[in-house]
């Protein structure tokens, strides 16, 4: 629905329904009004990630007060139906809300309201979500994997093979062994021999360490679970050590599926009961 702007700045008292596609194309950039001198009574979204878009939708019903302190936020099925967005996306918009500090996560019970004051911030970027950067991550480092598998030298496949035991030590020793696994993959990614390849891996780690991943990572137990990431580290190393460039491209992509996998599993922490609509 749009309201008509003649010449003289007057408003037509007669609204114009327009087709959904004209309501995403054309508008002029935190204006609310399109090249025709239309004004839509919609906001338009503008470069903005769909986790995002989610969570203002969210932050704006606090503000109205449509949800209050203490409300439980519906089921992570039920959000996703309602906005005709994938479960993991609302995931990621959750924890960017929890971030931001709008709601509370708690494990097992669901999502709540915190009490804010009356003006609310508006949400910030929190950087390309999780899901977005490990599919970018398997798209990428597939091939990295299976190029540097033709490239490896014993020098650089010593190098490799001692990220796996820095890992291996730091596990035992219960620490987080996320360091470790960053050298691993930007060892590969520089044996590829592509100096831009190789900084797209090490660009695509800077997200890796992003206070949004973590905490993901520890609602879902990925933290948690090292010693997988562990034992697929070491089926890549095989791969490279004898160099095969299929089985190294597909032990990477099974490496990063199942990390996918872990942070979008079906787990209690994000299930809430009963809430406000969104």
């Amino acid at each position: 629905m749009i309201l008509k702007v003649d010449q003289r700045g007057r408003v037509d008292s007669h609204p114009v329904k327009l087709p959904d596609s004209r309501l995403s194309k054309g508008y002029l950039a935190g204006t609310g009004m399109n090249y025709h001198g239309e004004v839509s009574m919609l906001d338009p979204i503008i470069n903005k990630r769909l986790y995002q878009q989610v969570a203002e939708r969210i932050r704006r019903q606090i503000e109205t007060g449509t949800l209050s302190a203490g409300d439980r936020l519906p089921a992570e099925k039920d959000l996703a139906h309602q906005l005709g967005v994938s479960r993991p996306t609302v995931r990621e918009a959750l924890v960017a809300l929890e971030i931001a500090g709008f709601v509370e996560i708690r494990t097992g019970s669901g999502t709540y309201i915190i009490q804010r004051g009356r003006l609310l911030p508006p949400m910030l970027d929190a950087g390309p979500g999780p899901f977005e950067l490990l599919h970018a991550r398997l798209l990428i480092e597939g091939e990295v994997a299976s190029e540097a598998a033709i490239r490896m030298t014993d020098s650089d496949l010593a190098a490799v093979e001692a990220t796996i035991r820095e890992m291996e030590t730091m596990i035992l020793a219960g620490e987080h062994s996320r360091a470790a696994d960053q050298k691993f993959h930007v060892l590969i990614a520089n044996v590829s021999g592509n100096s831009v390849l190789a900084e797209l891996v090490s660009n695509l780690w800077q997200g890796m360490f992003s206070p949004m991943f973590y905490k993901m990572s520890e609602l879902t137990g990925l933290i948690a679970n090292q010693e997988l990431a562990l034992a697929e580290h070491k089926a890549i190393f095989a791969a490279l050590a004898t160099h095969d460039p299929v089985g190294a491209r597909a032990a990477m992509r099974r490496h990063l599926k199942s990390v996918e996998m872990v942070l979008a599993k079906n787990s209690g922490t994000f299930i809430s009961g009963k809430g406000s609509a969104v």
